[in-house]
């Protein structure tokens, strides 16, 4: 028997994680809306669960959410060939608040983006189908 997919609660929880490719483990955040003070911290979360890694690689979709000021500052500055996406109206730099949350020390992480419409690229994608 094949379970009917609800479209009346699709807004109600949306969900971010990734999935540690050394040990295998997935870990996710969930919340009714994912916004920068919900994304923000996962960088930091990342980096405290592999302390001995020197750097540590992010692939991720092209959300744009993920390369706003605000949670960029959480992380080393990124070095890409491509430009991120990132809206119009968002400022060039992190807003007071972001900077305080991030604290001074910046992980050792660098994302790399996914190009639009390519989430079979995404392992974590498998997993969330």
């Amino acid at each position: 028997m094949r379970a009917e997919r609800s479209r009346a609660t699709d807004g109600d929880l949306r969900s971010v994680g990734r999935w540690d490719v050394v040990t295998g483990q997935v870990v996710t955040r969930r919340a009714t809306t994912m916004d920068l003070a919900t994304l923000a911290p996962f960088s930091p979360d990342q980096r405290a669960a592999s302390p001995e890694a020197a750097r540590i690689y992010g692939v991720l979709e092209n959300w744009p959410v993920r390369m706003h000021p605000d949670v960029l500052v959480a992380r080393e500055p990124q070095t890409t060939r491509w430009a991120f996406s990132r809206a119009g109206n968002w400022p060039a730099t992190p807003g007071a608040q972001a900077v305080r949350r991030a604290g001074d020390v910046r992980p050792a992480s660098q994302l790399m983006p996914l190009p639009t419409e390519a989430s079979w690229c995404n392992l974590i994608e498998k997993l969330w189908r």
